[in-house]
């Protein structure tokens, strides 16, 4: 068990995330380095928006202090980096959506070049021979790693929700790798992962004893975290050696990508920009049924856990991509009907509230 080792590395992460998030929130308050309340965000007060700078550095550090025997991560740290720095911006300054874009893809870059991962083949989704992408494999790891950071922005909405869904993946991606053992570097990047998350949850969940976040993690988080599960799921899926299948992966991040996808299909059949941003994600619709903010997030999360369990699963019991495939594609299908239906009878029930106090007709 390699993990066990490096306890004392995890400990240190750990710990140098809760002491850097607790060294600059007063600062980040001075510095107008927050998220403030207005018709989309709901919390009370400003929150620091420090928690994603503090689980980069105390990744690094942590990493940076291991002997040199590991498998250098030169281009996933140079990634972070530059995901870090305009995650700060964008969050000190709302940076157009195209600025975000571009540093994605100079960070996806990063770790092709700087790590050799990229997609070599997709597995066998369409029958039994393997989908090789030979010239594609560069341009489909970029819009796959892009994706991947967009999914978990995307559905950072709640306290403790897209934290918590890293972690999910984190820690269903920390089994197969530990199962298939896979090189421990990986597993030690993954276990050094787990670790800055919880220490960044310990102040973004809500618990009996916290009414809200007291830190969010900011667009430098969810962009940093975003690019770190990419890499595994890359790193893990390709090549002789590899702990499971890409489809997989799919599985163990289900939840973020089936959300994203739905809420942009249903924006462009809407006549509106797929990154539009709005209050139509899966944890809005709940929220609007009336379950409690801190309830949304734990059955996002044990759904999320589920879904990574089929995964998971299903490479163990060697159920074929293909079935893999067509499975989660039938899911997301229903995922998306179901999920559309009850935004029409909530906006139908809105409007019919509406009409019967004002007496006036609302277009739908």
């Amino acid at each position: 068990m390699p993990i066990i080792e490096w306890m004392p590395t995890l400990l240190l992460a750990f710990l140098l995330t809760i002491l850097i998030i607790h060294s600059l929130k007063k600062p980040a308050r001075d510095w107008g380095w927050v998220d403030k309340p207005n018709h989309r965000k709901h919390h009370k007060g400003a929150i620091p928006l420090v928690g994603g700078t503090a689980m980069f550095i105390a990744f690094a550090v942590a990493w940076l202090t291991l002997n040199q025997s590991l498998v250098a991560l030169n281009g996933l740290l140079g990634g972070m980096s530059i995901l870090v720095v305009t995650g700060i911006y964008d969050d000190r300054h709302e940076a157009p959506a195209s600025l975000r874009f571009v540093a994605q893809i100079v960070a996806s870059f990063c770790i092709i070049w700087g790590d050799g991962v990229y997609l070599r083949s997709l597995g066998e989704l369409l029958g039994n021979s393997a989908i090789s992408l030979d010239l594609m494999a560069v341009p489909f790891t970029i819009f796959c790693v892009v994706g991947v950071i967009n999914a978990l922005n995307m559905i950072d909405g709640l306290d403790g929700l897209a934290g918590g869904l890293a972690l999910v993946s984190t820690v269903c991606l920390l089994l197969l790798a530990q199962a298939s053992q896979a090189h421990p570097s990986i597993i030690l990047l993954l276990g050094l992962l787990a670790s800055v998350i919880t220490g960044f949850l310990y102040f973004n969940l809500r618990h009996p004893w916290r009414r809200q976040a007291s830190v969010f993690m900011g667009d430098a988080g969810s962009m940093v975290l975003g690019l770190a599960l990419a890499w595994a799921f890359v790193k893990l899926s390709q090549g002789e050696q590899r702990a499971f299948s890409p489809i997989v992966a799919v599985w163990v991040f289900g939840l973020p990508l089936m959300d994203t996808i739905a809420v942009m299909i249903r924006r462009v059949l809407g006549g509106k920009s797929p990154f539009e941003s709005d209050r139509r994600h899966i944890h809005h619709l709940l929220l609007h049924s009336g379950i409690s903010t801190a309830k949304v997030t734990v059955y996002l999360l044990l759904a999320s856990a589920a879904l990574g369990g089929i995964g998971i699963a299903g490479w163990y019991k060697a159920v074929p991509d293909h079935a893999l495939f067509y499975g989660f594609l039938s899911l997301f299908t229903l995922y998306f009907f179901l999920t559309s239906l009850a935004w029409r009878m909530l906006d139908k029930s809105r409007r019919v509230t509406i009409e019967s106090k004002t007496g006036e007709s609302v277009p739908s």
